[in-house]
């Protein structure tokens, strides 16, 4: 039975048995990610934007911000809290869809978003990206436009009261076990497996966009 000193305890710790577990089966693929990040890194720096420029200081923002979601999400799953770090994949496919919308004056995007203006809300975002005309505009290839897909219908399930957001609060490992806080359940092995798929091709969506970005950068007037 919990206290108020056992609850205490765990807040402030780290379940080094869980993510040894974790490491022991999943350890090559960590360190797939981690050169798929290097990478994605990488390609944001090399775009070099200009914070003088609105479209460029606004992709640049949204595209580190997504770096950023991807990475507290991926260290969120190592250490066994899959809901949240599904919650910031979300966040990170909003963030893309964003540095995309606000790279170009030949969109309106990124004068609604200074101004605070937008005409579409923040949440749908990759919504808006999606359109016929945004992706003719910004020439997004099919592998940009499906990637973001399948993170968006993957994650919404994570963001809003499922049965699959449920599952995760039982470990089918340990008798179909409730619990709080972190947990590692091997009967999910290949939820983990997609779930560590998914932020490889996310890195990959960075690259891409980065270069999409850089092709769109000095765009013209808004249509």
């Amino acid at each position: 039975m919990w206290d108020s000193e056992t609850i205490k305890k765990d807040l402030i710790s780290i379940d080094w048995d869980l993510l040894h577990r974790f490491l022991k089966v999943f350890s090559s693929q960590i360190d797939f990610f981690a050169n798929s990040f290097i990478r994605a890194v990488e390609a944001f720096l090399n775009l070099k934007l200009d914070a003088t420029v609105r479209t460029q200081r606004l992709s640049n923002v949204w595209l580190h911000n997504s770096l950023s979601s991807l990475y507290i999400s991926m260290k969120l799953l190592i250490h066994g809290y899959t809901l949240p770090a599904g919650n910031l994949m979300r966040q990170f496919g909003e963030s893309i869809a964003l540095a995309l919308l606000c790279c170009t004056e030949r969109l309106p995007y990124a004068k609604q978003v200074e101004e605070g203006k937008t005409t579409f809300a923040y949440q749908k975002a990759v919504n808006r990206l999606l359109k016929r005309n945004v992706i003719h505009v910004l020439r997004i290839n099919s592998v940009v436009v499906e990637t973001l897909q399948k993170i968006g219908k993957n994650y919404d399930e994570f963001s809003h009261a499922s049965y699959m957001s449920a599952g995760w609060a039982y470990d089918f490992s340990d008798g179909n076990r409730p619990y709080f806080g972190a947990v590692f359940d091997p009967k999910k092995a290949d939820l983990y497996k997609e779930e560590l798929k998914i932020r490889v091709s996310a890195c990959e969506l960075v690259e891409n966009v980065a270069g999409l970005i850089e092709v769109n950068k000095y765009g013209g007037n808004v249509i």
